[in-house]
């Protein structure tokens, strides 16, 4: 669980792909997957790993501290492979260093620095629903077109 040590949290696909890569393996097919998750199920047993309800795999009782750039393709991960978690460091990152901009130039700077270089629906969605649960929670607010810090 060394890739989970150095990275976590990450997606369990994500987990996957790069221990496959650290073991010269081209393909995860069935038995990997297979060695795979009952590797992860003996982790949590054994309280070195937990897994939540979304697929992503963490060292038990660390916090997310900072988000992560992605300074290479090899880097780049799809947005349902950051965790919310990552994103809410991310967009508080931007607003306070914008001291506030409106919500789609958030979205796309969010997006920006976790290495996304276009700003799909699926981003979009995913940058913008933590943001939004960010207003409602009042860690940010909106004045008028603009998101600011309460």
């Amino acid at each position: 669980m060394r890739v989970v040590a150095a990275e976590s949290p990450i997606h369990a696909d994500l987990a996957l792909r790069r221990v496959s890569k650290q073991n010269n393996i081209e393909r995860a097919g069935n038995n990997v997957r297979t060695n795979f998750d009952r590797a992860c199920k003996m982790a949590v047993q054994n309280k070195q790993l937990v897994v939540d309800s979304r697929g992503f795999l963490w060292i038990p009782n660390k916090t997310l501290e900072s988000f992560r750039f992605a300074t290479s393709d090899d880097d780049l991960r799809k947005i349902e492979h950051v965790p919310s978690e990552e994103i809410r460091l991310a967009v508080m990152h931007i607003v306070e260093s914008q001291f506030g901009l409106p919500q789609n130039k958030l979205v796309s700077e969010t997006a920006g620095v976790l290495g996304n270089r276009r700003t799909g629906p699926d981003i979009s969605d995913a940058i913008g629903q933590v943001v939004e649960d960010l207003i409602d929670n009042g860690e940010l607010r909106r004045r008028g077109m603009q998101i600011t810090l309460p």
